[in-house]
Protein backbone atom coordinates (compact mmCIF):
# COMPACT_ATOMS: atom_id res chain seq x y z
CA UNK A 1 0.00 0.00 0.00
CA UNK A 2 2.59 2.27 0.87
CA UNK A 3 4.37 1.73 -2.44
CA UNK A 4 1.27 2.49 -4.54
CA UNK A 5 0.67 6.10 -2.62
CA UNK A 6 4.15 6.77 -3.27
CA UNK A 7 4.03 6.45 -6.88
CA UNK A 8 0.60 7.69 -7.18
CA UNK A 9 2.01 10.99 -5.40
CA UNK A 10 5.67 10.85 -7.90
CA UNK A 11 3.02 10.39 -11.42
CA UNK A 12 1.24 13.49 -9.98
CA UNK A 13 3.65 15.36 -9.12
CA UNK A 14 6.52 14.73 -11.72
CA UNK A 15 4.19 16.73 -14.60
CA UNK A 16 4.68 19.93 -12.35
CA UNK A 17 8.07 19.74 -11.28
CA UNK A 18 7.93 23.62 -11.95
CA UNK A 19 4.39 23.78 -10.56
CA UNK A 20 3.26 24.00 -7.06
CA UNK A 21 1.89 20.97 -5.35
CA UNK A 22 -0.91 21.17 -2.63
CA UNK A 23 -1.37 18.66 -0.15
CA UNK A 24 -4.35 19.02 2.20
CA UNK A 25 -5.15 16.48 4.88
CA UNK A 26 -8.10 16.26 7.31
CA UNK A 27 -9.96 14.23 9.72
CA UNK A 28 -13.87 14.10 11.21
CA UNK A 29 -15.29 12.17 13.68
CA UNK A 30 -18.09 10.30 12.15
CA UNK A 31 -19.45 8.20 15.23
CA UNK A 32 -23.01 7.97 15.16
CA UNK A 33 -24.29 9.74 18.37
CA UNK A 34 -26.95 6.88 19.27
CA UNK A 35 -26.62 2.74 19.34
CA UNK A 36 -26.32 1.11 15.40
CA UNK A 37 -25.94 -2.19 14.14
CA UNK A 38 -22.30 -3.47 13.72
CA UNK A 39 -21.05 -4.52 10.72
CA UNK A 40 -19.16 -8.23 10.32
CA UNK A 41 -20.87 -10.49 12.05
CA UNK A 42 -23.49 -12.86 11.02
CA UNK A 43 -26.15 -11.53 12.86
CA UNK A 44 -27.11 -8.26 14.83
CA UNK A 45 -25.26 -6.42 17.30
CA UNK A 46 -26.14 -3.26 18.46
CA UNK A 47 -23.59 -1.23 20.05
CA UNK A 48 -23.88 0.04 24.09
CA UNK A 49 -20.95 2.42 23.48
CA UNK A 50 -18.24 4.23 22.31
CA UNK A 51 -14.95 3.00 22.78
CA UNK A 52 -13.20 4.35 20.20
CA UNK A 53 -14.51 7.41 17.91
CA UNK A 54 -15.31 6.39 14.06
CA UNK A 55 -13.01 8.77 11.98
CA UNK A 56 -12.70 9.58 8.15
CA UNK A 57 -9.65 11.21 7.09
CA UNK A 58 -8.63 12.53 3.85
CA UNK A 59 -5.41 12.90 1.72
CA UNK A 60 -6.02 15.58 -1.10
CA UNK A 61 -3.88 16.33 -3.48
CA UNK A 62 -3.60 18.75 -6.55
CA UNK A 63 -1.01 20.01 -8.89
CA UNK A 64 -3.15 22.60 -10.54
CA UNK A 65 -3.92 19.97 -13.60
CA UNK A 66 -4.91 17.31 -11.89
CA UNK A 67 -6.02 16.28 -8.34
CA UNK A 68 -6.63 13.14 -6.31
CA UNK A 69 -9.00 12.79 -2.97
CA UNK A 70 -8.44 9.61 -1.04
CA UNK A 71 -10.82 8.98 2.23
CA UNK A 72 -10.17 6.27 4.44
CA UNK A 73 -13.51 5.39 6.78
CA UNK A 74 -13.03 3.14 10.16
CA UNK A 75 -15.37 0.67 8.36
CA UNK A 76 -15.93 -3.11 7.69
CA UNK A 77 -16.21 -2.27 3.73
CA UNK A 78 -16.61 0.24 1.33
CA UNK A 79 -19.12 -1.17 -1.63
CA UNK A 80 -19.58 0.58 -4.86
CA UNK A 81 -22.75 2.07 -4.03
CA UNK A 82 -21.45 4.00 -0.86
CA UNK A 83 -18.11 5.16 -2.87
CA UNK A 84 -20.53 6.47 -5.75
CA UNK A 85 -22.46 7.99 -3.79
CA UNK A 86 -20.25 10.06 -2.08
CA UNK A 87 -18.68 10.83 -5.79
CA UNK A 88 -22.09 12.03 -6.44
CA UNK A 89 -22.55 14.36 -3.12
CA UNK A 90 -18.90 15.79 -3.74
CA UNK A 91 -19.46 16.49 -7.59
CA UNK A 92 -22.77 18.66 -7.02
CA UNK A 93 -20.52 21.06 -4.23
CA UNK A 94 -16.95 21.25 -5.38
CA UNK A 95 -16.88 22.98 -9.05
CA UNK A 96 -14.32 21.56 -10.99
CA UNK A 97 -14.39 17.85 -9.58
CA UNK A 98 -13.89 15.01 -10.86
CA UNK A 99 -15.46 12.14 -8.82
CA UNK A 100 -13.31 9.45 -10.73
CA UNK A 101 -10.72 10.90 -8.56
CA UNK A 102 -11.69 10.28 -5.18
CA UNK A 103 -10.93 6.97 -3.47
CA UNK A 104 -12.60 5.52 -0.28
CA UNK A 105 -10.99 2.37 1.51
CA UNK A 106 -11.94 0.97 4.84
CA UNK A 107 -10.18 0.30 7.79
CA UNK A 108 -12.01 -3.21 7.90
CA UNK A 109 -12.89 -3.04 11.74
CA UNK A 110 -15.56 -5.18 12.19
CA UNK A 111 -17.13 -2.92 15.18
CA UNK A 112 -18.21 -0.09 13.23
CA UNK A 113 -21.85 1.00 12.21
CA UNK A 114 -23.34 -0.94 9.75
CA UNK A 115 -23.59 1.71 6.45
CA UNK A 116 -26.30 -0.57 3.97
CA UNK A 117 -30.17 -1.12 4.73
CA UNK A 118 -31.13 -4.42 4.75
CA UNK A 119 -28.29 -6.52 5.68
CA UNK A 120 -29.43 -6.36 9.55
CA UNK A 121 -32.51 -6.62 11.21
CA UNK A 122 -32.00 -3.29 12.95
CA UNK A 123 -34.23 -2.14 15.77
CA UNK A 124 -36.43 1.01 15.66
CA UNK A 125 -33.73 2.11 18.97
CA UNK A 126 -30.85 2.05 16.92
CA UNK A 127 -29.70 4.18 14.53
CA UNK A 128 -30.55 2.93 10.95
CA UNK A 129 -28.20 2.44 7.90
CA UNK A 130 -29.67 4.82 5.37
CA UNK A 131 -29.60 7.86 8.13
Amino acid sequence: MTFRFLALLLAIAAPAAAAELRVGWGSADITPDRPAALSGHFYTRISTRVQDPITAAALAIDNGDDHVVMVSVDLAAVDKELQDEVRRRLEDRLSGFDPRKLFLHATHTHTAPVHRDGLYDVPPTAIQPSE
